[in-house]
């Protein structure tokens, strides 16, 4: 069960958040279709249609297919970050169903990773580093610099220790979900 703080602010936590790259989580399940539907698409011009290559083929698209679609479509509808007053909401998406709530305090520092999938789609993967020596990784995220830079703002804070949010409502990464 999540417990929200009272001194969690809702206009915050409702002016949007950090979401998926869609295009991230559709691009595996579309490689994999067009590479198999190539391959039936040859085995069956050159005339190998009745051959274990094409009906494993057939197989790998009627149940495969829908499994990584399934997948994406999850992971659409849960991975969240959204930076609240006192805490960092993170719902690392399925399969994991738990979200988790981040103090700032805990938060040593962000980085962002990209592999080729990020580079071509846009996407990334946000590392928070705890102070424990824990890290937590969100992956998948549309715009993982923009949710690097927000957090960032948030740590630096004031000088009274408070954390410090930016302005969500303008901010470019609110606008960009």
């Amino acid at each position: 069960m999540l417990i929200r703080a009272v001194n969690d602010n809702p206009e915050i936590a409702g002016a949007g958040g950090f979401g998926p790259a869609r295009r991230a989580l559709f691009l595996p399940t579309a490689v994999v279709i067009a590479g198999y539907a190539a391959l039936l698409a040859f085995l069956w011009i050159t005339g190998r249609s009745d051959g274990a290559l094409f009906r494993l083929g057939l197989v790998i698209l009627a149940l495969g297919t829908p499994v990584m679609l399934a997948h994406a479509i999850l992971r659409n509808y849960t991975v969240k970050l959204q930076p609240m007053a006192q805490a960092l909401y993170v719902h690392r998406g399925f399969p994991r169903a738990e979200a988790i709530e981040i103090p700032y305090p805990m938060i040593r520092s962000t980085r962002i990773r990209r592999g080729i999938g990020g580079y071509l789609t846009g996407s990334g993967t946000l590392v928070i580093e705890l102070v424990t020596g824990g890290i937590v990784v969100v992956c998948d995220l549309e715009n993982a610099a923009g949710a690097k830079k927000t957090i960032d703002a948030i740590l630096e804070g004031d000088d009274s220790g408070e954390p410090l949010l930016p302005d969500m409502e303008n901010s470019q990464a609110a606008s960009a979900l």
